[in-house]
C-alpha cells in the first residue's frame, strides 16, 4: 500500500506544485505591495471567455479594464498568466492585444472546466497594474435534442 501511494504521488501530473512556488513565497512582500498600489489606482477588470461550448479547446479570453471613474483604460500593454488548478504546472503566459479601446484579448488552451487562476500584469504610461483572480468556468453542452431550426 505504501509503495502505491508513493507511486501515485510522483506519477500523477495533476498532483503538482506551481513552478517557482518557493520564489513566489519569498517575493510575497513585493507582490502584496504591487497589489496595494493597483488597488489605489481603482481599476477593475471584467472577464469573459468564449466560446463556452464544452467541446472547444481554444478559447478567447476578453478583459475589459476600467478606471475608477468607469472609463476604459486604453493603450496599455501587458500579459495574462493562467493555469487550471488541476494542472498547476501548465502555466500559459499570454500576450494581450487591445482589440477595442480598453478591451484586451488573448487566446488560450482551456479544455477543462473548473477553477482557472488568472494573473494580469498591465502597464499604461507610468502606471503598473497587477490583478489576480480565480475564474470558475462551466462549459455548456449541446442540447440533447440538437439545434432548433
Amino acid at each position: 500500500m505504501g509503495l502505491f501511494a508513493v507511486y501515485l504521488a510522483v506519477s500523477d501530473p495533476a498532483q503538482s506544485v506551481i513552478p517557482n512556488y518557493y520564489q513566489k513565497g519569498l517575493d510575497w512582500d513585493k507582490t502584496k505591495a504591487a497589489l496595494a498600489e493597483s488597488e489605489r489606482l481603482g481599476w477593475t477588470v471584467e472577464v469573459s471567455i468564449y466560446p463556452e461550448a464544452f467541446n472547444a479547446s481554444q478559447r478567447t479570453i476578453r478583459l475589459t479594464v476600467l478606471n475608477r471613474d468607469g472609463n476604459v483604460v486604453e493603450k496599455a500593454t501587458g500579459t495574462l498568466s493562467i493555469f487550471h488548478h488541476a494542472h498547476a504546472k501548465e502555466i500559459q503566459e499570454l500576450s494581450l492585444a487591445e482589440v477595442f479601446p480598453g478591451v484586451y484579448e488573448a487566446n488560450a488552451q482551456m479544455v477543462d472546466p473548473g477553477h482557472w487562476d488568472m494573473t494580469l500584469h498591465l502597464r499604461q504610461g507610468g502606471s503598473g497594474y497587477l490583478w489576480q483572480s480565480v475564474k470558475d468556468t462551466k462549459w455548456t453542452s449541446a442540447s440533447i435534442e440538437g439545434p432548433k431550426s
